[in-house]
């Protein structure tokens, strides 16, 4: 076989002769400088007589750079709410990103287009425009063929959220059907539990008035219904449990199926859909299973850092479990180490004691804890000096005054105690903190504050003596209160 032999042209490039036919070499000389010069000097003639020549040089990386200052332009006005400007920019870029067909960029200026529109008419909004926009927008992501399935099916998600919102649960019912055909969407939690929020509406849209829930309507709107862990608490109260299991089996359809399923599916999945908990557990205990909303819920407290899952837990044992305290009170010990400021697990703890279904040891490491995290008012610190009054009363104490470690209850021996007790001085006994509740004048909190303080660093601690002198000259009988705890104090802390 003849090997390609090389040539010399006149022009200092180089060409190879196959099988007699000459190529011209793409190679260029970078040692010869003349075709270098000559080279450049055909590009000059061609800008200057081929205009087109000039948009093809990095006419993308141009357009590009164009598109990237009008985005940080309309993000910037955007976050100002500067509108008018905002709206200007807006139509530019909507124009000069016709034919995009990133989803990342579509997602950004349509959102905005949304959110423009809704501060522009507000309260006169047609719904029939912004389903015009979802409608372009998902026309736009037909095309992305290439595009992860994930990014194509977010509109859909969007749309259907929408519709909800507005109360179109058949509009958000269709949502979910196309989506179903155009992705598959059954691994994805969020696709998951936006379609089990749908067949939840659905279905409940459809049992009849005098099954539902009374009083106020549970599902009046998604924000209600499904996101704010803080209604379920008030709502789904007792008799609304009970009511929840006779709802006749015949009422549990096809849309309950799927709504439980999807529910189910968006809680397992990887990462999973937490918000999906609270309107299965409603589904679960409306349709009578109550097992089977404690396995849930079990499995959800291991698996889960949220407080949530132990609040419902100790809800539903409060309603059929309520004689089981040890159990009651650990549900709420959880909700409390997850979530260390809610007031309602601690107060529920408070009850209990009150009840004699809660020892004070234990009562006084969770309120510590909850004031770990918090600037709680009086009545948590009035609760904690009682504790330690209590503490400081029982008869296994008063018997030992000769030995710190017997005149000293047990549970402050520990080091998270000594650890605490340091920590404290800046984070609640300051002499700047101290300062600010004497201006604010709420002697409750200065009293409680002083009498827990003289437990814990003694009775001429800088904190106590300052209250003390404040409260002589401002009320005596909170200074008659803080001097019965000044009497049963023991500083503990200053032991350490």
């Amino acid at each position: 076989m003849n090997q390609g032999k090389p040539m010399n042209l006149e022009n200092g490039d180089s060409a190879t002769t196959i099988h007699g036919r000459k190529r011209k070499s793409r190679r260029v000389d970078h040692m010869n400088p003349m075709a270098k010069q000559k080279k450049l000097g055909k590009r000059i003639i061609s800008s200057l007589t081929k205009p087109s020549y000039v948009q093809r040089l990095r006419s993308n990386k141009l357009r590009s750079q164009h598109h990237g200052i009008l985005r940080k332009l309309l993000h910037k006005l955007v976050n100002q709410q500067n509108w008018v400007e905002a709206s200007g920019v807006l139509s530019v870029y909507l124009r000069a990103t016709v034919k995009e067909t990133s989803p990342f960029e579509n997602r950004f200026k349509y959102l905005v287009l949304l959110r423009l529109l809704k501060h522009v008419e507000k309260s006169n909004i047609k719904p029939r425009r912004i389903e015009n926009i979802y409608d372009i927008w998902m026309a736009k992501n037909g095309q992305m063929k290439d595009e992860p399935m994930k990014s194509r099916s977010a509109v859909d998600l969007d749309f259907i959220l929408f519709s909800l919102m507005q109360g179109n649960i058949e509009e958000a019912y269709q949502g979910v059907l196309c989506l179903k055909q155009r992705s598959r969407s059954d691994h994805d939690s969020i696709s998951n539990m936006v379609m089990g929020l749908v067949y939840y509406e659905k279905w409940y849209s459809c049992i009849p008035k005098e099954f539902r829930w009374r009083g106020s309507e549970l599902f009046d709107s998604l924000g209600t219904s499904y996101m704010e862990e803080e209604d379920f608490s008030s709502q789904a109260d007792h008799q609304s449990f009970e009511y929840s299991i006779l709802l006749p089996n015949k009422l549990l359809d096809d849309y309950y199926e799927g709504s439980v399923r999807h529910l189910h599916t968006a809680l397992e999945s990887t990462p999973p859909a937490p918000a999906a908990l609270l309107p299965l557990i409603q589904l679960l205990l409306m349709g009578g299973q109550v097992d089977e909303a404690l396995h849930v819920l079990e499995k959800q407290c291991c698996s889960s850092i949220s407080a949530l899952p132990s609040r419902l837990k100790a809800i539903l044992f409060e309603r059929f479990n309520s004689n089981n305290s040890l159990l009651l009170a650990s549900c709420f010990e959880d909700s409390l180490k997850k979530d260390p400021t809610c007031c309602e697990s601690l107060a529920k703890l408070v009850k209990m004691h009150e009840d004699e279904n809660y020892s004070v040891e234990s009562l006084v490491e969770m309120i510590a804890h909850h004031l770990d995290a918090t600037n709680a008012e009086h009545g948590t610190w009035k609760q904690f000096a009682d504790c330690f009054f209590r503490l400081s009363d029982k008869d296994e104490y008063r018997q030992h005054t000769s030995s710190f470690l017997r005149s000293t209850p047990k549970v402050f021996t520990k080091k998270s105690w000594s650890l605490r007790c340091k920590w404290w001085l800046n984070k609640h006994f300051s002499t700047t903190i101290l300062g600010s509740e004497i201006e604010a004048g709420d002697l409750q909190l200065l009293t409680y504050k002083a009498a827990c303080a003289s437990y814990m660093y003694g009775k001429k601690f800088r904190y106590v003596m300052d209250a003390s002198y404040h409260l002589k000259e401002n009320d005596k009988d909170l200074l008659k209160v803080l001097d019965d705890h000044r009497r049963n104090s023991y500083g503990f802390y200053k032991e350490f």
